[in-house]
């Protein structure tokens, strides 16, 4: 998958790869045919801020309950959560949400970092995919208040692999 921002597509021509199926195989060939065109379209991908505002919600949360109380904040915030919208809600709001005390002064402060400019962006992001970058890393982990979530994200962007962390949020990712 190869993004820049919020959108994403797919590394190769899906076209040209439905043909080169249905000419390596006459089988492949008449399960194509009967299936139908192809039609997977990528989601957009969400900004580092939307992605660690996520972590930072489902850290030592089961999934379902955390996934209740990210839909909550999203819809709290327009379904489109942006960094200072949500330095502008009130507190009575995102605690009706779901969100902790610890977890709110979390997120406030990722957002206010994402608009100081201490959360990267996608661009620098991919600037610095090639190799290890600890600044990047540390700049996150300040941000989030919570390091494994930026570890993992980070991960995500760049395309490495990663191991198993021995924490709920990570398994139910």
């Amino acid at each position: 998958m190869i993004h820049n921002g919020r959108s994403r597509k797919l590394p190769y021509d899906p076209i040209e790869a439905v043909e080169h199926l249905r000419a390596a195989d006459p089988k492949l060939a008449a399960l194509i045919d009967r299936v139908g065109p192809f039609t997977l379209r990528l989601d957009p991908a969400p900004s580092p801020f939307e992605s660690l505002l996520e972590s930072i919600i489902y850290q030592q949360l089961h999934g379902k309950a955390a996934a209740t109380i990210h839909a909550r904040v999203c819809q709290c915030l327009g379904g489109e959560p942006a960094p200072q919208l949500l330095l502008d809600t009130p507190d009575e709001r995102l605690r009706a949400c779901g969100l902790s005390g610890n977890k709110m002064k979390a997120v406030r402060d990722l957002a206010a970092r994402t608009l100081d400019g201490t959360v990267p962006t996608h661009a620098a992001i991919t600037a610095t995919a090639g190799g290890r970058e600890p600044p990047l890393a540390r700049a996150w982990t300040l941000a989030s208040q919570i390091p494994f979530a930026a570890h993992i994200n980070l991960a995500r962007w760049v395309d490495q692999q990663i191991s198993p962390y021995p924490h709920l949020s990570v398994r139910c990712s």
